[in-house]
């Protein structure tokens, strides 16, 4: 089973790797705000000390995923940033004000990334077309959709995380996934996704618990 895990520092990093069962981290700040970009010297420590390919978040605030100019100038300014790192790929996604995927941005994003690889977040819920989307986002060249399928709860959407893949991309289940479900949920799509689900008491305000990275299996 491929699993991502979110880190937010070096140190759960550290933590995630000493599972010794993860596949990728998607490293990431301000977690009660969806993510944002994390402070350039946690990308630059990460990457170069991890051994676990590592993505980083490229995103500058929480209230749509629609991309006005500056933040546009930023997102591009730290994809140019993370190139310079060891990090393995960067998670970004962009959307037109109703809800299409935003075609000429980003492809302009993913071809200042390459070689990155690049997920497109959870942005992509909002999108009503969904097979149109994933179709398009793997002609752009993006490698991995991260989704919940939609706005309702995972648990809910899995014959539409089903029907997403064998487009050529990577379809990676997140958002509402914990020990519980992700069994059933990974029967669905191609990789999983975890967040406040593996810390001490399942939110963010503990710590990530070395013990429940090490149930996934």
């Amino acid at each position: 089973m491929f699993i991502e895990i979110i880190a937010t520092s070096y140190q759960e990093c550290q933590i995630i790797e000493q599972a010794g069962n993860i596949s990728r981290i998607e490293l990431c700040t301000a977690l009660e705000q969806g993510g944002l970009t994390p402070p350039y010297d946690v990308i630059k420590e990460s990457t170069e000390k991890i051994n676990i390919p590592i993505r980083v978040m490229v995103r500058h605030r929480d209230n749509d995923f629609y991309c006005p100019d500056d933040e546009y100038l930023q997102i591009k300014k730290d994809i140019a940033y993370i190139k310079t790192t060891k990090a393995e790929g960067i998670v970004v996604g962009i959307l037109t004000p109703d809800h299409h995927i935003d075609l000429v941005r980003m492809q302009e994003l993913v071809t200042l990334a390459h070689p990155l690889a690049v997920t497109f977040h959870r942005a992509f819920d909002l999108v009503i077309d969904k097979i149109t989307a994933v179709q398009q986002l793997a002609q752009l060249g993006v490698k991995t959709i991260l989704t919940q399928g939609g706005t309702a709860p995972i648990i809910e959407n899995l014959a539409v995380l089903q029907a997403l893949r064998n487009y050529g991309i990577q379809i990676q289940g997140g958002s509402g996934i914990n020990l519980t479900n992700y069994q059933t949920i990974s029967q669905y799509c191609d990789a999983i996704h975890l967040g406040s689900a593996v810390h001490e008491d399942g939110t963010w305000a503990t710590k990530l618990a070395l013990s429940k990275l090490q149930q996934l299996s």
